[in-house]
């Protein structure tokens, strides 16, 4: 009778337990990921509520997505067994902000061709301003 040496009845084949311990690190990795990407968003939330060109409740939302992404990965890092049953709740700031800031981002984005006649080739010179077409005299130079 051939035993088999290299892995017993209740073990999976050495290739499975590899590909799973691999499956596993790829978790871990996403979710310690997570954590930096929390920090970011809670920076950006802070940021947009100190700068005052988007909504401040945004930012309230972004710092309050930020604190959600940051939890739910330190629950799964670091509470072993722990399913993921809050991660809803933890996350619906994230689902809203990041729509609303990307909604706001496209109905407010200031553009440099907003104000301005895209179809003419020459803007109209202002009442108070000369014309490039030869009407301007450069300034005099003060005698010494």
């Amino acid at each position: 009778v051939v035993q088999k040496y290299f892995y017993s009845d209740n073990m999976p084949p050495i290739g499975t337990q590899i590909s799973y311990m691999f499956l596993m690190l790829n978790q871990y990795g996403h979710y310690f990921m997570q954590i930096f990407g929390g920090v970011f968003i809670g920076i950006l939330g802070i940021t947009i509520i100190l700068w005052g060109v988007f909504p401040r409740y945004m930012g309230f939302s972004m710092a309050l997505a930020g604190i959600g992404y940051i939890l739910n990965s330190s629950l799964f890092l670091f509470w072993p067994g722990y399913d993921g049953t809050i991660t809803f709740v933890l996350l619906l700031p994230a689902l809203v902000s990041h729509f609303w800031l990307a909604g706001w981002m496209l109905v407010n984005t200031p553009h440099p061709s907003k104000n301005r006649d895209l179809w003419s080739h020459k803007q109209e010179p202002a009442e108070n301003e000369q014309s490039d077409e030869g009407d301007y005299e450069a300034p005099e130079k003060p005698q010494k």
